[in-house]
């Protein structure tokens, strides 16, 4: 008997990110210029609303940050233009999650309107900052895997000990006598409560937590693979 199980549009962006993000969230955006057709397939599927009724915070998060960093994707390949695309602020005159371009659920929306209007209003859960990718290099890493409501909560766990392990010195580093992080707190700082103490909470107390604490810049260069640092 033949199996009628057809893959959904989400099983083919995961299989898109497996291929072309690698595991520190570097995408080869020169490779998926040329194997889009899954991503295209799963961003043209987030225009109708979804039929399933009575969706758990979990599967109504999940989808949202898959949609957002699926947006943003869609957005460099579609200007991308065989790597003369530097960053992601060169678009929209620098403010291109202001554009009310992308179409969720039938309403058109913007990626800030699906972060702030949405995401942080609805949801009382400061990871997703770790979670949605603008992009940058100092962004944190794109997951090369789609978010999953059964598996979220410890996705988001990975995200976080990603980003604050002090072997990725864009987020965390050490040196002039004070801790300097990443500017994401600087953004979001209140949806951490006191930020600064969930920094040294998650240094465990070591004695570089005593340090003052300090923001890094940010730098906007594309997360390209061939941006990863050697």
């Amino acid at each position: 008997m033949a199996d009628d199980h057809q893959a959904e549009p989400i099983d083919g962006y995961h299989e898109t990110l497996k291929q072309h993000v690698d595991a520190d969230g570097w995408v080869d955006y020169a490779a998926l210029a040329e194997d889009r057709a899954a991503l295209d397939a799963y961003v043209a599927s987030l225009a109708a609303p979804d039929p399933r009724s009575n969706l758990s915070d979990n599967e109504r998060l999940a989808h949202l940050i898959n949609a957002y960093n699926a947006f943003t994707l869609q957005l460099i390949l579609d200007n991308y233009r065989g790597g003369r695309l530097k960053s992601i602020t060169d678009l929209h005159g620098g403010k291109p999650w202001g554009e009310a371009i992308w179409n969720l659920g039938g309403a058109t929306v913007s990626l800030n309107h699906i972060e702030h209007e949405i995401i942080r209003k609805d949801f009382k859960e400061p990871r997703i900052h770790w979670a949605l990718v603008c992009a940058a290099y100092s962004c944190p890493p794109l997951r090369n895997e789609a978010y999953r409501a059964e598996t979220l909560k410890q996705q988001l766990a990975a995200q976080e000990d990603y980003v604050l392990d002090l072997n990725h010195p864009r987020y965390v580093r050490f040196e002039g006598g004070a801790t300097h992080v990443t500017k994401i707190f600087e953004w979001y700082g209140d949806d951490f409560g006191d930020w600064q103490r969930y920094v040294r909470d998650r240094l465990n107390n070591r004695s570089s937590s005593l340090l003052p604490i300090k923001i890094l810049d940010y730098d906007w260069r594309l997360n390209d693979v061939t941006n990863k640092p050697g």
